[in-house]
């Protein structure tokens, strides 16, 4: 059984746009998250989560050409362990929520005509016990 079940996934933002006045930024990636315990019953912890992704690169080619990408997600979850909380779950939430993330900039990227940025593997999955 999995510890942790991810139930709704949407996109709740998308955007980039070339920042002109930027200069010498050759790669900045950011990622900001943000996890709320919603309830629990005799069955179930429910979670909700949002996560942000924010990317500035400069064009290797063009100095004139540095672009801001912002890419939000929202997300539902639950655990079959109802006392489980905040502190439990972190982890668990991040190494799921990633690849959403990672294809999502990715897709977003390449549809854009830019070379797709892969943010990398934030934590390693927690172990089974």
């Amino acid at each position: 059984m999995e510890k942790l079940v991810i139930t709704q996934l949407k996109t709740t933002k998308v955007s980039i746009v070339n920042i002109e006045e930027a200069y010498d930024v050759a790669l900045n990636v950011e990622i900001n998250r943000s996890t709320h315990k919603i309830t629990s019953d005799d069955k179930f912890g429910y979670f909700y989560g949002d996560y942000t992704v924010t990317i500035v690169r400069s064009d290797e080619d063009n100095d004139n050409r540095t672009f801001s990408l912002e890419y939000n997600v929202s997300a539902n979850f639950y655990t079959h362990d109802p006392s489980m909380d905040i502190k439990d779950v972190t982890d668990l939430i991040t190494v799921s929520i990633a690849p959403h993330l990672r294809a999502g900039i990715a897709s977003l990227m390449g549809a854009c005509g830019l070379q797709p940025i892969l943010i990398p593997e934030l934590f390693e999955a927690p172990q089974q016990q």
